[in-house]
């Protein structure tokens, strides 16, 4: 496992522009990931191999469960902690860069949406996983859709 210091890594408040991208980045990483609070550091291997990321060796402090990599492009890691902190604390999904990144000329929005994307991923895996290894994999029945068209009813 690639060990990774804290000193490489940088929040998206001190890139260039990222103070106003910083409140969004924040409530992004709360809402929708909570099922990420379920895979405990025994399983995140396997969450960072389903999401494409690659789990490393990093911790922000004693609540640091795992930390996650990942590398969309030659100049851009991103990297997911995830924090347990309950129940002192609410749980958290942190995010920081490799300072590389600060080198390059890449929008604030693009870093933004590769973060996005790539923690939509974290959370699709961890669904995929929890979903294999329970054997409740969560399908959601279809729902009857009638159209009216020109007076006519067809059904879906």
């Amino acid at each position: 496992m690639r060990s990774v210091k804290l000193s490489e890594l940088m929040p998206i408040d001190e890139m260039k522009g990222g103070w106003y991208m910083n409140e969004q980045l924040k409530r992004m990483m709360v809402e929708g990931a909570e099922i990420l609070w379920s895979i405990k550091k025994d399983r995140a291997e396997k969450l960072a191999e389903l999401a494409g990321g690659e789990l490393v060796d990093a911790a922000l402090d004693d609540a640091t469960e795992w930390c996650i990599m990942f590398r969309p492009l030659s100049y851009l890691r991103i990297f997911f902690f995830l924090q347990l902190y309950e129940p002192e604390f609410e749980n958290e999904l942190r995010v920081l860069y490799g300072r590389e990144v600060a080198d390059e000329d890449i929008p604030i929005e693009d870093v933004f949406d590769f973060t996005r994307f790539m923690r939509n991923a974290l959370v699709r895996a961890a669904r995929k996983l929890l979903g294999v290894e329970s054997g409740e994999v969560e399908k959601k029945p279809k729902k009857k859709i009638t159209l009216k068209l020109k007076g006519k009813e067809q059904s879906t």
